[in-house]
């Protein structure tokens, strides 16, 4: 990987200096710090089992940084295959790069527009969170063919839960 090249425009930047920002008491990954070449960075995300998410640039060139450690047992070679299988019949974020090494792995994918569902507004509003997402989710799946998905199994699980209930 060449440090000084931008994952989200594939173009050469002069390191700026410093090491990004995370949440408090909570270091970057050197790798995220590496793949952001110098670029703001803003965690949005922290998940159960130390998967981070950030976000890279600001509005204009902007693209997302998926962590996780190898202790996860999360696979994002996994989530990349479903993005670009996805991506054949909805808009999904485009999978730029992606790696693995002994301290977790990574996926670096463009932005789309919209806001997050768990910044302030919709926090506020969470009736009309769920209910947007509600749709999106239904919407998706209607739009996919789940029977020649990479991962058919939990896509089936999912419409179950959608169509039965828990």
């Amino acid at each position: 990987m060449n440090a000084e090249a931008d994952p989200g425009t594939g173009q050469n930047q002069a390191a700026r200096g410093g090491m990004p920002r995370a949440s408090p008491g909570k270091p970057v990954p050197q790798l995220v710090a590496d793949l952001a070449v110098g670029r703001p960075v803003r965690e949005v995300w922290e998940n159960a089992v130390g998967g981070r998410t950030f976000e890279v640039g600001g509005a204009a060139g902007r693209y997302f940084i998926k962590w996780t450690p190898a202790s996860s047992g999360i696979d994002l070679g996994r989530e990349a295959a479903r993005l670009a299988w996805a991506g054949g019949y909805i808009t999904v974020p485009r999978v730029l790069r992606r790696g693995a090494g002994d301290a977790g792995s990574w996926l670096v994918t463009s932005a789309l527009p919209g806001e997050n569902a768990v910044t302030e507004r919709w926090r506020a509003d969470p009736a009309a969170a769920v209910a947007a997402i509600g749709e999106g989710l239904r919407a998706m799946h209607e739009a996919m063919p789940v029977r020649v998905a990479p991962d058919p199994d939990r896509i089936r699980y999912y419409r179950l839960l959608w169509d039965v209930g828990p």
